[in-house]
């Protein structure tokens, strides 16, 4: 008895599981070996419950009619990358990175690799994907060096290069990542930026001179101190909301307990008296308005220049230095590191190194035990 042969399943639903719900993708898988991804909007709620599960069906049947639409297409070859790519061998590089970057929903994200585009387009617009080897991406990172870029930039364009190319070895359209058999000293290095942090008495003394002439400058000083008393980043400080701010039952404590943009993890804080008093009048909505960080970092420089403090100071420094006055305060370790949101107390550890009081009191405590 014969089998009846299987059919190719060019689109499949994918589930990634969130801790606001599973969340469902199509992974194409394209006659000509490229692979894609692409998200549908579409979430898996709690099912225990009877709203759940009706829910819940109601979206396995519209991502199933998304997954017929999809497969119909690339069957009748309409599927804009099926039409597109047509040999491997033919694909450019920068069409390859084009289609990369439809997938992302980020706009932050989007923006670095349409900057990535922008200089291999003034390198080499007409490399193929195939053609791309060891001594091609040697004279790229040469003439990002010779355009004046910043070491750091460099790397980071590096790094974006190669998960792309990682991506391209899945694809089954290179055979091996260049960026792999570059030596230690080929590749891209960055020197280590200096972390600065603000102690007590230079918080106070930047609070008391940053200008308060209108209603956008105090509301920036708000933000830098609220940043400075709960360790937040400034893309959670500005996505904070009244509604996120609960209060314990058993305290009485306000704290908040919101996701991170970063990250995509949950960071629990309680709020200090300090932190209260830079929110404002309690109503619906972002607590604190839209502005510009590179105009509260720009007026944080203005500032520390004035009063005399000689640190190169931004809107993050509110963090370290949130971090490095508890740390230097007595709080432990890993209370700093759940403070902050951090997955790996490694990162965390980082900041003793910033205190020099712990050092010495390290050398001191040697004495008395030995």
């Amino acid at each position: 008895m014969k089998t009846k042969k299987k059919l190719k399943e060019y689109v499949r639903i994918l589930e990634r599981k969130r801790k606001t719900g599973t969340t469902l993708f199509l992974l194409y898988t394209l006659p000509n070996g490229i692979r894609k991804q692409e998200a549908t909007n579409l979430t898996l709620v709690d099912d225990t419950t009877k709203e759940g599960k009706e829910q819940n069906e109601i979206t396995m049947i519209a991502v199933e009619k998304l997954k017929a639409e999809r497969t119909n297409q690339l069957i009748s070859g309409k599927y804009d990358i099926e039409t597109t790519f047509k040999k491997n061998n033919d694909i450019l590089l920068l069409d390859y990175v084009n289609e990369i970057v439809k997938s992302k929903r980020e706009e932050n994200t989007k923006k670095i690799y349409i900057t990535l585009i922008t200089h291999i387009t003034k390198f080499s617009p007409k490399t193929k994907l195939s053609g791309i080897n060891k001594k091609w991406v040697l004279s790229y990172i040469e003439q990002l060096k010779e355009r004046g870029i910043k070491p750091t930039s460099i790397r980071q364009y590096c790094t974006l290069f190669s998960a792309i190319l990682r991506q391209a070895v899945r694809d089954n359209l290179i055979k091996i990542n260049p960026f792999n058999e570059l030596t230690k000293e080929q590749r891209p290095t960055a020197k280590k930026a200096k972390k600065e942090y603000l102690t007590k008495e230079e918080i106070n003394l930047i609070a008391s001179k940053f200008p308060q002439n209108t209603d956008v400058q105090k509301f920036c000083l708000n933000m830098f101190l609220f940043g400075c008393y709960t360790g937040l980043r400034f893309s959670d400080i500005q996505r904070i909301t009244w509604e996120d701010i609960k209060e314990d039952a058993s305290n009485g404590k306000l704290y908040f307990n919101i996701e991170m943009k970063k990250t995509k993890d949950y960071v629990k804080g309680y709020l200090s008296q300090k932190a209260l008093a830079t929110m404002g009048t309690r109503a619906k909505g972002c607590i604190f308005p839209r502005v510009s960080p590179c105009y509260v970092d720009t007026m944080l420089k203005e500032t520390a220049k004035a009063v005399g403090i000689n640190k190169n100071i931004s809107f993050h420094t509110s963090r370290h230095s949130f971090a490095v006055n508890l740390l230097a305060n007595g709080l432990d370790i890993y209370s700093v590191s759940r403070l902050l949101g951090h997955t790996d107390i490694k990162t965390t550890q980082i900041y003793l190194e910033m205190i020099p009081k712990k050092q010495i009191e390290g050398a001191t405590l040697i004495d008395k035990i030995f």
